[in-house]
């Protein structure tokens, strides 16, 4: 790439967290003085340019289930938003709105783009040509002349919700509950619902009905009924196994091969330095209901620890993933991966106070073992089941807070990702997102073999890596890529 003449155009399609990010890595270059001559453009709607759906303009009772103080538009300088919010905003509050943080998203993207004389194209990209004796992408907006470029940064994240029960049609089913204040005004006070999820989307439903429309009856239930811990009291570790010189090391003796347990045997031992036993802990999390929660809020230096070495493995796991064999990684994902997900995913106190409230007033009710909902055209009414039919509760309303499609299963055919998967460019992985080239993240297409200029980002990297779904894992990914690009080449 150094010895490239002729400026290398690229683009960036969508432009949330990971093209934010993706702008974000070639702009550090650009500071450092490493970046070649490069021209940049990015797509996406107006509305979600810099923000994306998930920090949009929504109701403020949607909070940020990160610190102010570990999240920002840079992974290495994430104290850039706590200095932001407290200039804009006044505020010294550790959780805040997520719009807040798409406001400063879309702040530092401006002057991102103005430095890089980057170009904002707010257009839907319909579809993507692979130009095999030219090497280039020609990429189609609505409406536009097609555009060539040298490299594409693929950043469409936002992948459609999963419909468990084939409720789409129905009058009464809201498939997708953000922004929530778009939530239909006939939800009142005097309507029944029920929220299908109980991941940090549901949380954010559930406290939006409860402080902004005032329901005294909200019914919730998810396949396993596991909530989220609170954010712990944040513990500073100084790690032994979970390392980077570690994995190296044995991965250097073993000729590029991790397993299964070794990996465990790792975990546990730096979990043995914190008194915890994690295999007991994990079984712990897993408990359906909100006592893992309770307990969360009372062992709060515990679950710190607990969080660290959870936060740690997900990095070290971000770069050797792919050295587990296939057997090994679906045994650890089916073992251990939800309970480090719930670990993760802390919440606020707030929402924490929420749900153990709300189901100790009773106006929270968490519905065991539901098999079926199903909507009643005679009395319009939606019926969910209990094994042996048994209806457990009857409303007026399901909204869905389900997480992605991560497998791609119900694309609109018009669709880039579907439009790419027809043309074969792409390809799925059995374990979710794209089929890529680990070491150099680019696509591997079933037509064309290794796509060296065609980047997956963030949740188009599921299935191939581990866990690139959070602010930081996405753009330290995104900064890693586009330094192996022009500075590591």
């Amino acid at each position: 790439m150094k010895g490239l003449i002729a400026i290398e155009r690229i683009a960036i399609i969508g432009m949330g967290i990971s093209g934010t990010a993706t702008l974000t890595a070639y702009w550090k270059l650009q500071q450092a003085g490493q970046l070649p001559d490069v021209s940049i453009d990015y797509y996406d709607s107006l509305e979600n340019m810099g923000c994306g759906p998930s920090f949009n303009k929504d109701s403020e009772h949607a909070l940020l289930n990160t610190r102010t103080n570990e999240i920002g538009f840079d992974y290495e300088n994430q104290e850039d938003f706590q200095r932001w919010v407290e200039e804009n905003y006044h505020s010294q509050a550790a959780y805040v709105p997520r719009q807040w943080f798409g406001e400063y998203l879309q702040e530092r993207l401006k002057s991102m783009t103005e430095q890089l004389k980057a170009k904002s194209i707010a257009a839907h990209v319909e579809s993507l040509c692979y130009l095999p004796e030219r090497k280039q992408w020609r990429v189609q907006v609505t409406s536009a002349e097609p555009v060539y470029y040298d490299r594409v940064h693929l950043c469409t994240g936002d992948l459609p919700k999963m419909d468990f029960y084939e409720l789409k049609d129905t009058p009464g089913y809201v498939h997708d509950p953000y922004p929530l204040r778009e939530l239909p005004q006939e939800i009142t006070s005097q309507t029944s619902v029920v929220i299908i999820g109980t991941s940090l989307s549901a949380l954010d439903v559930l406290k939006y009905l409860q402080e902004v429309r005032e329901l005294s009856l909200i019914h919730i239930f998810s396949r396993r009924n596991q909530f989220p811990i609170i954010n712990p009291t944040p513990q500073a570790i100084t790690f032994k196994y979970l390392t980077e010189a570690t994995f190296q090391s044995y991965l250097t003796d073993y000729h590029g091969h991790l397993t299964y347990d070794q990996l465990l045997t790792w975990i546990r031992q730096e979990c043995q330095r914190f008194a915890i036993d994690f295999d007991e802990t994990i079984q712990d999390v897993l408990e359906s209901g909100t006592g893992p929660l309770r307990a969360s809020l009372q062992q709060r230096d515990f679950y710190g620890y607990l969080e660290a070495i959870a936060m740690e493995l997900t990095r070290i796991l971000n770069h050797h993933w792919h050295t587990l064999s296939i057997q090994d990684q679906d045994r650890f994902l089916d073992t251990y991966d939800q309970a480090l997900s719930l670990i993760k995913a802390g919440i606020p106190d707030s929402s924490a106070q929420a749900i153990i409230q709300g189901e100790d007033d009773g106006q929270l009710l968490i519905l065991p073992d539901v098999t079926d909902l199903r909507y009643d055209e005679t009395s319009e009414i939606y019926q969910i089941i209990q094994d042996g039919g048994k209806v457990l509760a009857e409303v007026d309303w399901v909204i869905n807070a389900t997480g992605l499609d991560l497998h791609m299963r119900d694309l609109d055919a018009k669709d880039l990702l579907a439009q790419a998967l027809n043309q074969a460019y792409i390809e799925r992985h059995h374990a979710g997102g794209l089929t890529m080239h680990v070491p150099n993240k680019h696509i591997i297409s079933p037509r064309f073999g290794d796509l060296e200029n065609l980047h997956p980002h963030g949740m188009l990297t599921h299935g191939a890596l581990y866990h690139i779904n959070s602010v930081y894992s996405i753009q330290r990914y995104a900064h890693e890529l586009v330094q192996a690009l022009y500075v590591n080449a």
